[in-house]
């Protein structure tokens, strides 16, 4: 049996352990509630927190990959521009809109090679006529004679395209007007010129390919034959810038022209030639006449050609119907402005060569006592070698030009017949003067 003291004691440490277990609970709630209460609190500043963006740093969750991977190329946070030493770089300007200042031109970039460049140049520094020399030809040739060689339309014959030249300039000698062997033909384009260069050479080969060289040639083609259209006889018979058998020297003047065959183009003609209109805006047509023999004076002149036309009835057009229209042709060109090779390139079969010229004592600068003795030798001989070349050679000016061409074929080797009143024995030891007579154009 055991005792009543032993039961009592368990009982009391069973009281005193079950008042240790309410205490504890009681601090474990206490301490649950005041962390619960901190958990609330710090949700709420969280709350607070991500109803402002704009003071919190980006979380990592919300960043994009590239922005993790590579922080330096971030766009969300902006660098300094750093120059290549690691200093920040200056700030930079911003440019003006296109309309606040009106000196801003956009510009494209040119597309062009040099070479398209350099021929774009020169064509803009060139000359705005482009000139055809046609020589060693018969100094008989016409107007017409080059216009037949102007290429036809495709459908219709009549019809010229833009191939055609607008005036050509005959090789004459400045001083005595004489005729020389070439041709200068201006163009407006030189598409226009290259287009008549090459007809004229194809029917230049086209002629001699049908035309008879030797006794062995072949027959020439009769007319009506045609070849691609055109009549080989009528071809044949229309080109005579050269003679059966030679080569056609047709070629292009170079540019830059010298200063005087540029004078001669912007003029189109030689200055003996080509007058201005007068008032009424008629232009004159001349004739000249070139005597052999002495010179005869202006009045025996004028009037041996007045009783020429009144023995065949006919009344001559002249200028202004007056012993005017007569005059000498070293009266018609201003001699004091002429030098020994100022119109060579006028004159001669190659424009751009020039003429050599010995220079003189006086020139040379040379200061002992025959500088002026030579200066004025020189000069004479200049003097006579102009008027040898101009000596009795006369100018008559027309208002028609039918009636000046009609003139030149009547007076064109023919015998100038003698002044009324010269009788004597001069008609015993001179020869008979002769007169050439030609229409100037």
């Amino acid at each position: 049996m055991e005792r009543p003291g032993s039961m009592e004691r368990p009982v009391g440490e069973r009281g005193k352990q079950t008042q240790q277990a309410g205490a504890s609970t009681q601090a474990d709630t206490s301490t649950q509630a005041d962390t619960s209460t901190q958990s609330e609190a710090e949700l709420r500043d969280r709350a607070s927190n991500r109803s402002l963006p704009q003071s919190r740093p980006p979380d990592a969750s919300d960043r994009p990959l590239l922005d993790e991977l590579f922080p330096e190329a971030s766009s969300l946070a902006p660098r300094e521009p750093i120059d290549r030493r690691g200093r920040p770089a200056p700030p930079k300007l911003e440019l003006p809109a296109p309309d606040a200042n009106p000196h801003i031109r956009l510009t494209l970039s040119d597309a062009r090679t040099d070479r398209e460049k350099a021929i774009d140049s020169f064509r803009a520094r060139g000359e705005h006529t482009t000139v055809l020399q046609l020589s060693h030809c018969s100094t008989a040739l016409t107007e017409a004679d080059f216009r037949r060689l102007v290429p036809r339309g495709a459908h219709m014959d009549a019809w010229s395209p833009a191939a055609a030249f607008y005036k050509i300039i005959p090789g004459r000698d400045p001083l005595s007007l004489a005729r020389l062997p070439f041709y200068y033909l201006l163009f407006h384009s030189p598409a226009a010129a290259l287009a008549y260069q090459k007809n004229a050479s194809r029917l230049s080969k086209l002629t001699a390919l049908h035309a008879a060289s030797g006794i062995a040639s072949a027959v020439a083609p009769p007319a009506g034959f045609l070849e691609h259209g055109e009549d080989m006889a009528a071809v044949a018979a229309a080109f005579v810038l050269h003679p059966p058998g030679h080569a056609l020297h047709l070629h292009t003047v170079m540019q830059p022209y010298n200063r005087a065959l540029r004078a001669l183009v912007d003029a189109g003609g030689y200055a003996p030639i080509v007058r201005a209109a007068d008032a009424s805006g008629a232009a004159g047509h001349r004739v000249l006449l070139h005597i052999d023999g002495y010179e005869p004076s202006h009045w025996d002149l004028w009037q041996t050609l007045a009783r020429h036309a009144h023995a065949r009835g006919i009344i001559w057009p002249f200028r202004d119907d007056r012993p005017s229209a007569l005059r000498r042709l070293r009266d018609a060109i201003s001699l004091p402005t002429l030098a020994r090779d100022k119109f060579q390139a006028t004159a001669a079969a190659s424009p751009r060569a020039s003429v050599g010229h010995m220079p003189s004592a006086a020139e040379h600068g040379d200061a002992s006592e025959g500088a002026d003795a030579d200066a004025d030798a020189d000069a004479r001989e200049l003097n006579q070698l102009v008027m040898n070349r101009v000596y009795n050679r006369w100018i008559v000016e027309f208002d028609d030009a039918d009636a000046a061409r009609r003139f030149a074929a009547l007076w064109h080797r023919v015998v100038l017949p003698a002044a009324k009143e010269r009788n004597g024995a001069w008609k015993d030891v001179e020869e008979e003067r002769w007169v050439q007579a030609e229409y100037l154009w």
